[in-house]
């Protein structure tokens, strides 16, 4: 079977979401290898949207405490994600957020997007 074929249900529900409103966020959740960046390499390539990857939102060492590592993704820095993207996103202008390299532990460079019919959150 073809992804194509494989996505045709989440196909026919964006397009019926893009033709309601001028921009839409989507987020793609699942397990470690579950395919959400096949998939949003997938949707990349027909829409135009953003593609954000939460990879570029791992907890920085010095917030990464027992408790919060032991909430359902506690490896996120959610506030990061809400401050650079989330309440960005809601002003439709473009906007930048820094990227942390899991290999050296640090913001290691930035991303800046433009507001685009589609978002995906990866």
């Amino acid at each position: 079977m073809s992804l194509e074929s494989t996505y045709l249900p989440l196909l026919r529900a964006v397009d019926r979401l893009l033709n309601r409103s001028p921009q839409i966020t989507i987020a793609i959740d699942g397990m470690a290898a579950a395919g959400k960046t096949t998939l949003g390499a997938f949707l990349t390539a027909r829409y135009p949207c953003n593609l954000i990857h939460m990879d570029d939102f791992f907890l920085p060492p010095e917030l990464r405490t027992p408790e919060r590592l032991s909430t359902p993704g506690g490896n996120i820095h959610y506030e990061r994600v809400r401050e650079q993207v989330l309440q960005k996103l809601a002003d439709h202008r473009p906007f930048t957020y820094d990227v942390f390299d899991c290999r050296s532990m640090t913001y290691a460079r930035k991303i800046t997007l433009s507001p685009r019919p589609l978002t995906i959150l990866e």
